[in-house]
């Protein structure tokens, strides 16, 4: 509450904030970079942390932080203000020696049926939204590794150990690893996850609106444009909030 008051305070004075902002990894190591130098004509001091979601929700709660962006809206939590960023697409990722084209349920259980399911554990939110897929597609392996590194996952994946489901910008987030693996659709639907900017406080309202308009100009003008460029597949891989 003191926290908050202070920034009222600097607020209603015409000062510039600080802002300490967490973010869940795949935001961290994609999009936030290219939000800095934006960020840093608004507040005084910038303070960055990164984390699954269920710890960057909890850092806001806590009120560690002043504002989260993660998977989650937190709408368990009433004192909290929601502001959808965008949605994104869940692609398979597969080795390299697996046959194309998977256009149907048959061709996914057929074509990787064979192979261990390497996924995210239970201490990220993309467990739950995976296992969404899972069941949609009614596959349902015996053989599965639950990491909860992207990096990790495409080792294995990269290595021919399995294959994997993962969110567009977690892939790009090891995009290392692109030349060892290939990237395939889900069959016969988009599955997708949506992100939110969320905050506790008033004042940081027009910031929070900023930071929307960013994200979308980021994404749209430098980071989609890379995406697309290593690889088609990433050309429909968001859809933004209005």
């Amino acid at each position: 509450a003191v926290d908050a008051l202070t920034y009222d305070i600097k607020f209603i004075d015409g000062q510039r904030p600080n802002l300490r902002i967490a973010c869940c990894g795949f935001f961290g190591m994609t999009v936030f970079p290219l939000l800095v130098e934006s960020l840093l004509k608004h507040v005084d001091q910038l303070r960055g942390f990164t984390g699954h979601t269920p710890t960057v929700c909890q850092m806001l709660q806590n009120r560690t932080v002043d504002m989260a962006i993660s998977s989650s809206p937190m709408s368990n939590v009433p004192t909290v203000q929601s502001v959808p960023l965008y949605d994104e697409s869940f692609l398979i990722v597969a080795p390299r020696e697996v046959s194309q084209p998977i256009r149907t349920q048959h061709d996914l259980k057929v074509k990787l049926g064979h192979l261990p399911l390497i996924r995210y554990n239970d201490s990220t939110l993309d467990y739950l939204e995976i296992e969404r897929i899972l069941r949609y597609c009614e596959i349902d392996s015996d053989k599965r590794v639950q990491m909860n590194m992207d990096a990790a996952t495409m080792e294995l994946v990269a290595q021919g150990c399995g294959w994997s489901i993962m969110p567009s910008s977690g892939i790009w987030s090891v995009r290392h690893y692109l030349n060892s693996v290939q990237l395939l659709n889900l069959p016969e639907f988009k599955f997708s996850r949506k992100i939110y900017l969320n905050y506790q406080d008033s004042p940081f309202k027009s910031l929070a609106d900023l930071i929307k308009k960013e994200t979308k100009h980021a994404i749209q003008n430098s980071l989609l444009p890379e995406m697309v460029k290593a690889d088609m597949i990433f050309q429909k891989a968001f859809i933004f909030a209005r």
